[in-house]
């Protein structure tokens, strides 16, 4: 099924709640989230909802060409978990791991011109590896966690 409702003053929203009040009949689907503003025909997938994670927030971003509307649309749309996983590997945290991977090898690189690395460098490397796992998680559970830092 698919269902869609109207929001005024959009321009105030930043995150969407999203929760299950039951259970999917089945694991093979879950419930997708789209977000779109006027004039309704472009939707954007912002995150989904599914048996094993009944909950999330996920934060609204609009594509620069076209930015924030006063009014929108939230669509819900019960779907394949497979398309989901799918566009959930599209969204921006899939881009910013790929950053973090690059600011780690710059910083990895950095620290092995010092003489502490020659004495310790494979216990640091273990204690790198675990940070880089950590902040993959993070990025794969909320893409804009980092936004929501003070």
């Amino acid at each position: 099924g698919k269902w869609s409702c109207d929001i005024e003053n959009s321009h105030q929203i930043r995150d969407v709640v999203v929760f299950l009040t039951q259970p999917l009949p089945t694991a093979n689907v879950g419930l997708s989230c789209y977000v779109t503003g006027p004039p309704f025909e472009r939707w954007h997938f912002i995150g989904a909802v599914h048996n094993e994670i009944p909950s999330a927030v996920f934060r609204v971003r609009w594509p620069k060409d076209e930015g924030a509307p006063t009014a929108i649309k939230m669509g819900l749309s019960v779907e394949p978990m497979e398309q989901i996983s799918a566009q959930q590997a599209a969204l921006p945290g899939t881009e910013l791991v790929d950053f973090g991977k690059q600011v780690a090898k710059d910083l990895w690189n950095y620290l092995e011109s010092f003489e502490v690395m020659q004495q310790h460098g494979q216990f640091l490397l273990q204690l790198f590896n675990k940070w880089m796992k950590r902040f993959e998680d993070r990025c794969r559970h909320d893409p804009f966690w980092w936004l929501n830092r003070e």
